[in-house]
């Protein structure tokens, strides 16, 4: 499985908001210190804070928090795409004759599993 760079940043930031507890951080401070762009965290902020996972300040002292501690990499990544190992839909030209589709569906359901399970 390879993360995109969405799921990469979603993870880095929840990771960043863990060490500063109760306090609102800046995004432009997580920006400026990764030399990540602002309007692509903006939108990773945004579908992290619908996911329930962080909560948004305005103003002079505003910024982003962590809603809970424990944060499960699968809810991150959940939150910001909805990574497969093999995506598998119904567009796909072989998708009604699929012989190992199947197995692809069970890979990317133990994958979940997995991901629900680690702790950031």
């Amino acid at each position: 499985m390879k993360f995109t760079k969405e799921e990469d940043y979603a993870i880095l930031l929840i990771n960043y908001l863990k060490k500063y507890p109760g306090q609102f951080i800046p995004l432009s401070q997580f920006s400026d210190k990764f030399n990540l762009s602002f309007l692509f965290l903006k939108s990773i902020a945004t579908k992290l804070k619908k996911a329930g996972l962080i909560i948004a300040s305005k103003g002079k002292s505003g910024g982003y928090q962590l809603v809970k501690n424990k944060i499960l990499l699968g809810e991150v990544i959940k939150a910001v795409t909805s990574n497969k190992v093999v995506p598998c839909h119904s567009d796909c030209p072989c998708f009604s004759s699929c012989q190992t589709k199947s197995i692809w569906k069970n890979i990317n359901a133990s994958l979940e599993k997995y991901l629900f399970k680690i702790q950031i």
